[in-house]
């Protein structure tokens, strides 16, 4: 009975409880024990020190080989947002919306629209976009411009509880041949009963000349305290990954983990917050190691700490009330792979984007959004 008000109380005091499952409880545990010591801090930041070092001798090694190939390189530009288009509530009445929704879906067609004729993005990866009305419309906007929208599966009444869209410029050559919504197994309990599923979209393109991309678009479950969930479903996506590893020579994946690989730059952070999600941005290397994966933003970025979801620079971030209380934290990635023992994939460069706002003083969402370019050896090249 003493266990049971234990994850009682655990529940209600942590952000989004879903403790019940034997997953959580041990995640939760782990929290209380590495939290709030600076020994956990400094244990963790060696950790992903070490990753970002392999990162970046990866991205060094991958970039000698393309350049080698001189004009026969080739370049695309990647982009990931999470869009906060999102307008819900638990039970009716624990409102865990972004705030703004209506100002900011009728301003996304027009500004998304604006920026892809500006930057000219060969893929887009949107998370949080779960309805219709507004994917249809930032559709309509971007169609004329060559862009086709590849959207996760819809639920019975027309909603996308995975709220994931991949836009791929089509012109540029780029042809879908497959389309897949792969539905974690793992959802908390909040997310659950708004109607939010977790998972992630892998779209196959092909290019002119054969080679052949997978790009997996991925948003993780949120809130602290549900580490292990994420860490499952990142298992999941790999898992996706792995079946699909004769069908791709490079991955590229664009995701919000809802998990961060640098800690709050402020000492007075509540200590709570101090131990922010490592195990996942240390899983990534583990789960894609075998695919040479790198962090496009890490590989050109070692010392800056690449916020993306800023409460000091962002007014949504501040206003939202999944956030207002949550430290800086960078929690949006592209990632990016490959499956060939020839294959040669690099960061050229990368940067943080979406930082101005829409209209007045109305941000695009809670979270700034990542762009790079990445250049690879096409499938045809081999360098002796």
């Amino acid at each position: 009975m003493r266990c049971l008000h234990f994850i009682f109380v655990v529940w209600l005091v942590l952000p989004v409880g879903d403790v019940a499952s034997a997953a959580s409880l041990r995640d939760c545990l782990g929290l209380f024990k590495r939290s709030g010591t600076p020994q956990a801090r400094e244990y963790y930041s060696d950790l992903v020190q070490n990753v970002h070092v392999q990162m970046r001798v990866r991205n060094e090694a991958a970039k000698l080989q393309v350049l080698a190939a001189g004009s026969d390189a080739k370049s695309v530009k990647v982009v990931t947002l999470n869009a906060g288009l999102l307008n819900a509530k638990v039970l009716g009445f624990v409102d865990i919306s972004v705030p703004r929704y209506e100002q900011r879906a009728n301003l996304y067609p027009t500004k998304l629209k604006e920026f892809v004729t500006r930057e000219e993005p060969d893929f887009f990866f949107l998370q949080e976009v779960w309805h219709p009305r507004d994917i249809d419309a930032i559709r309509l906007a971007i169609a004329p411009f060559g862009y086709e929208i590849m959207s996760s599966t819809k639920s019975h009444d027309g909603w996308f509880p995975l709220g994931l869209h991949t836009i791929i410029r089509k012109t540029n050559g780029h042809n879908v041949v497959e389309n897949e919504t792969n539905v974690s197994r793992l959802t908390t309990l909040k997310e659950k009963i708004a109607g939010i599923h977790r998972g992630s979209l892998s779209t196959t393109v092909h290019q002119a000349d054969g080679t052949r991309l997978l790009l997996v678009n991925s948003h993780l479950t949120f809130a602290e305290g549900n580490t292990a969930h994420r860490l499952d479903q990142l298992s999941d996506i790999s898992a996706s990954t792995d079946r699909k590893r004769n069908t791709f020579d490079y991955l590229i994946l664009g995701a919000d983990t809802n998990s961060s690989d640098v800690f709050p730059a402020s000492e007075n952070t509540p200590k709570s917050k101090w131990y922010v999600d490592k195990e996942v941005y240390l899983s990534i290397d583990e789960n894609f190691n075998s695919l040479n994966i790198i962090d496009t933003y890490r590989a050109n970025h070692q010392n800056e700490s690449g916020y993306t979801q800023d409460p000091e620079q962002n007014a949504l971030t501040r206003e939202s009330p999944t956030t207002r209380t949550e430290p800086q934290q960078r929690l949006d990635y592209i990632l990016a792979g490959t499956s060939k023992p020839e294959g040669a994939i690099y960061a050229q460069s990368s940067d943080i984007v979406f930082r101005d706002t829409m209209d007045g003083d109305v941000n695009y969402s809670d979270h700034f959004g990542v762009m790079s370019q990445l250049a690879f050896l096409p499938t045809t090249h081999h360098v002796d």
